[in-house]
């Protein structure tokens, strides 16, 4: 929180202040409080099958490790069509997003996050790995990979596996 010095709004400086039960940064001229709170993201399962897509990161962080396909919500945007943006520009692929597997928090480096997790089938198109994506695969539920990016991921995919093998 401290990494803030100045108000976005006015330049004016930033001091912690106590509101309520949390520590803010608040404008010391316009009384502008700066809140920081997480970035909603979207986590997007594609499965065929038994079968689930995840895509080799090409950056940091967890750079070399396998993601779901998804990213961060843009203004103006909502969940379900963030899942369709991310996959298009990741993958190339149209997709039907079928269901939400849940949400929860998360961090992407010192971000914290709250990522929302969907069941997606393609509707068009052959994965091709682009954008900030490295490689695609398809891995079978029973013989997922090791390095998994990010504990949203974890957890998914343990829904993933319960709700889907039987």
């Amino acid at each position: 929180m401290n990494e803030f010095k100045f108000c976005p709004k006015c330049g004016s400086s930033l001091a912690s202040k106590r509101i309520r039960t949390h520590d803010r940064l608040v404008c010391s001229s316009c009384g502008f409080i700066f809140y920081q709170n997480p970035k909603p993201a979207v986590g997007i399962y594609i499965l065929d099958g038994d079968k689930v897509l995840l895509a080799k990161r090409a950056v940091d962080p967890f750079k070399g490790y396998w993601d779901s396909v998804g990213g961060f919500i843009e203004e103006g945007e909502g969940p379900r069509e963030t899942a369709i943006r991310e996959t298009r520009e990741e993958t190339g692929l149209d997709i039907e997003v079928s269901e939400i597997l849940g949400a929860g928090n998360d961090k992407y480096g010192e971000q914290d996050t709250v990522v929302i997790g969907f069941i997606a089938k393609i509707t068009n198109g052959i994965p091709k790995a682009r954008d900030d994506v490295r490689t695609l695969k398809w891995f079978s539920l029973c013989d997922l990979p090791q390095n998994i990016a990010f504990e949203s991921n974890k957890k998914a995919l343990g829904l993933i596996k319960r709700k889907f093998l039987k």
